[in-house]
């Protein structure tokens, strides 16, 4: 007869370090889930705000365009926009073009501030000066 006593018999379920074990790994995991979360989040909030950006530039060079035909007039000019707590802050630089005397460059440039980060674009066209009729 064999006596059991001092004897564990293993009863199939997890023991106390499996488990701690196994809460050790998965939280690892979801530390690395989260940021790679936040890093979508940073990146979708980045290309909105680029969208944005864009949109704006395409409107502002049009508008450019239009008031140097109808005035004949290339001012420089500075303003600012906000869409919800974002600010963009933009400026228009005329020059001239070397190689055309009835042309100008217009350069858009656009920055923002996103976290710690600031961001700035630049959108350039030439625009045709009215000719003078004398």
């Amino acid at each position: 007869m064999t006596s059991r006593i001092g004897s564990r018999s293993h009863s199939g379920g997890f023991s106390l370090i499996e488990g701690m074990v196994a809460v050790v790994v998965l939280s690892i995991a979801s530390v690395f889930v989260l940021q790679a979360l936040a890093m979508v989040a940073r990146a979708l909030d980045a290309t909105e705000s680029r969208s944005i950006v864009y949109d704006f530039a395409v409107s502002k060079m049009a508008e450019i365009e239009a008031d140097v035909r109808a005035t004949g007039l290339s001012e420089n000019k500075t303003g600012s926009f906000r869409i919800g707590p974002q600010q963009f802050d933009w400026e228009v630089v005329f020059g001239p073009v070397s190689w055309a005397v009835t042309l100008e460059s217009a350069t858009l440039a656009v920055a923002w501030r996103q976290g710690s980060r600031t961001y700035k674009s630049q959108f350039s066209t030439v625009v045709s000066l009215p000719q003078k009729v004398e």
